[in-house]
């Protein structure tokens, strides 16, 4: 199987300000260059802070859904659109046009057909019935992808975030980091872990377009989310890939849809965050009893390399080694910046990378670190004949300033041609090349002496990205990792 690039639509990094970067971007709005929004929601700023922050994945080992489907009190799904669809319906009855008639007039109460001209009432009429058996398809379109996404997550229905993460799941949680359209929190939920297990919950509003906005930006759409939970599944579930080749991805324990007003719980915590980090996002209570929310409960993934200090080159090469071996077993990332790369640390000596099909097993000394790919917004997948991917059209993407970062997505639209449903591996080339770059240049690692054992590390990395774009590089991140020796010290 393959899987191509993750979308980060707007983002921003864990931890302090000081940490965080500021890139003049124009004024440009996108879901790469969020907007720093005031408290009072009105005060635009042309300096836009651009972080990232380590979004988890989830488990593979999780018991099966244990919700009560029968509860009385349970939200239904999307309970009113059986409403609208009848009122809807009614309205077109109302409009019934009467041809045996030659006035051709409609019958419709309604002063905007009160006309002498039987041309424009027809006319009128017309455009009214097809406005009303638009909003009747639409309508039927969001059901049917509605129930869609719950048979993905095991649901029948839409949960409550009570109902879903459960009393424990809601008490003593904290706020760890925050993007342009989620808030990210750490806690326990004992119904998805058989051991008590610190996770993180990414809580996304989703379904309503412009209708309420989240931090100014359009909510996701319902496809854009399906993609998500496919891939995060795939990935990290208990029922996707093979697990020797879920080594470089978090686990997912659960993922449910819930629908409701933000739990007071989490904003008391989300009041703490601001207080302390002046949070870039609306507070959200703004959101009301219909909003829909996807929750994901993953692994706890540690912290992103942005804000994660490594102690020497080995553990720098040890990462760029990991993810590389990583990105070789699910082909195609497309969004893999330092923001969605996390690091946590580990007792193990080494960690084994295998791909049966390649005949490949390596062992990759780990130097005190564990490095996890995380967030597949824009990535894309194949499984079985069905191709998962997202089409890349948001200019802010490609016409971004400051940062090797924005330069990657101009790389990978001219290696793609555009065609993002394509298999395009060597975009994978292209994050590693800036991955070597970053850690080269970002994390103030201090360049060693020749004649220090730490050399060897640091002269690896530079090596590797001298070669993995040179005369046309290598094609893939397998072809990098069985054909260049950087890793093998």
């Amino acid at each position: 199987m393959h899987l191509l690039g993750t979308q980060t639509k707007t983002i921003k990094t864990y931890g302090k300000k000081s940490n965080e970067r500021v890139i003049l971007v124009n004024k440009l709005r996108s879901p790469l260059t969020p907007k720093n929004l005031n408290k009072n929601r009105n005060e635009k700023h042309e300096k836009l802070k651009v972080s990232v922050y380590p979004s988890p994945t989830r488990d593979r080992n999780r018991p099966p859904t244990p919700f009560n489907d029968t509860k009385e009190n349970s939200p239904l799904v999307v309970p009113e659109i059986d409403h609208r669809i009848e009122f809807l319906s009614r309205e077109i009855q109302e409009i019934q046009l009467d041809k045996s008639e030659s006035s051709l007039k409609p019958q419709y109460k309604n002063d905007i057909y009160q006309s002498n001209n039987t041309h424009d009432d027809i006319e009128a009429s017309m455009k009214k019935i097809s406005k009303i058996e638009s909003s009747l398809y639409n309508n039927k379109v969001y059901e049917s992808e509605i129930m869609e996404l719950l048979t993905i997550c095991e649901q029948t229905r839409v949960y409550s975030f009570q109902e879903f993460l459960g009393l424990d799941g809601m008490k003593n949680v904290i706020k760890i980091g925050e993007a342009s359209f989620s808030e990210v929190f750490a806690g326990y939920a004992p119904k998805f872990t058989s051991v008590k297990k610190k996770c993180v919950f990414k809580i996304i509003p989703f379904g309503r377009g412009p209708e309420v906005l989240v931090n100014g930006d359009e909510q996701c759409s319902i496809k854009d989310i399906t993609q998500e939970v496919k891939i995060t599944r795939e990935l990290g579930g208990r029922t996707g890939l093979d697990p020797l080749l879920r080594v470089g991805f978090l686990q997912l324990y659960s993922v449910g849809i819930c629908r409701g007003k933000y739990p007071t719980e989490l904003l008391d915590e989300w009041n703490r965050w601001d207080t302390e980090f002046n949070s870039e996002n609306d507070r959200p209570d703004y959101f009301d009893a219909k909003q829909l929310f996807v929750i994901f409960v993953v692994e706890h993934g540690g912290i992103s390399l942005e804000d994660f200090k490594l102690k020497n080159w080995e553990q720098a090469w040890s990462l760029l080694t990991q993810v590389g071996w990583a990105l070789a077993q699910a082909e195609q990332h497309r969004d893999l910046h330092w923001g969605n790369i996390t690091i946590k640390p580990t007792k193990n000596k080494v960690v084994t990378y295998e791909l049966p099909s390649a005949e490949i097993n390596v062992q990759v000394p780990t130097y005190g670190i564990r490095a996890f790919i995380i967030d597949y917004t824009l990535s894309r997948m194949q499984r079985g004949d069905e191709i998962i991917h997202v089409d890349i059209l948001d200019e802010g993407y490609f016409t971004a300033q400051g940062d090797y970062q924005f330069e990657i997505y101009r790389m990978m639209r001219e290696e793609t041609k555009g065609n993002w449903k394509s298999f395009c591996p060597k975009t994978n080339v292209f994050w590693l090349h800036y991955l070597a770059d970053k850690l080269l240049t970002s994390k103030k690692l201090p360049k060693p002496r020749k004649t220090n054992e730490q050399y060897q590390y640091f002269d690896a990395i530079g090596r590797f990205k001298k070669r993995a774009l040179h005369k046309g590089g290598y094609k893939s991140a397998i072809d990098a990792m069985k054909n260049d020796d950087f890793w093998q010290i």
